[in-house]
């Protein structure tokens, strides 16, 4: 084949590779809250285009690097209990899903940034200032989770051989797959070892329908479920 030849094919593989990246994405999404947002969040009145601003800032950031929020006070969580849990939680969320309770607690301003960037000005809110201002979302879609997460799958845990052999000891057969080599979990995604939020939804890719609301994959089937879940 001519160079020529060669440089159509790879130009044509580059733009459907691009295309299929920019399908998924947080502009449009439901995390976007700048004026071009589609949600009950957003900016008004043309004082914000950025879409990144509400969760990273280049400078200034809170203790979290790039984080451009506040971190919930830790300390008043109703983490999730249950009899068959054999992971040992913490009295709070940590890590990353620190980070989403920011926002997912239903009480923190989603506009209340650290950072507003050279403006110094907060950006003019339309709607509503907090998840918990929205009640009509069906229980399973709801994303005012609260601080009471004891009906919701735990996070910020260890997940392990050691979690795995002990599940499979109080059940007498195996509950878990075993994640000690991160491919058999793929794609989901354990931080520092530990399952967060992020370990089964991706804030920043909300573009594919069966992967709603932000999923890493399908769970069609309960496949995402059963990805560590052994039925």
């Amino acid at each position: 084949m001519k160079k020529s030849a060669w440089l159509v094919v790879i130009s044509i593989c580059t733009t459907i590779l691009i295309a299929g990246i920019a399908y998924g994405g947080v502009v449009g999404s439901k995390h976007d809250f700048s004026m071009g947002g589609t949600t009950g969040f957003r900016a008004a009145n043309g004082t914000e285009t950025e879409v990144c601003i509400y969760c990273h800032t280049p400078h200034g950031a809170s203790a979290v690097p790039l984080w451009n929020r506040n971190l919930t006070s830790p300390g008043t969580y109703t983490m999730y209990n249950s009899p068959t849990l054999n992971a040992a939680l913490p009295a709070a969320p940590t890590g990353i899903s620190l980070l989403c309770m920011s926002c997912h607690d239903g009480v923190s301003a989603i506009n209340a940034l650290v950072n507003y960037g050279p403006n110094g000005q907060a950006p003019t809110w339309s709607g509503h200032d907090q998840l918990g201002d929205i009640t009509n979302y069906p229980p399973s879609s709801d994303p005012n989770l609260t601080k009471n997460l004891s009906n919701d799958h735990p996070v910020s845990f260890d997940y392990n051989a050691p979690l795995v052999a002990a599940d499979a000891a109080s059940r007498g057969y195996a509950g878990l797959v075993d994640p000690t080599t991160p491919a058999t979990i793929a794609p989901l995604k354990l931080f520092n070892g530990k399952l967060e939020c992020a370990t089964c939804h991706d804030p920043h890719d909300d573009g594919f329908p069966d992967r709603e609301p932000f999923l890493r994959m399908s769970n069609a089937g309960s496949d995402m479920c059963l990805t560590c879940h052994i039925k």
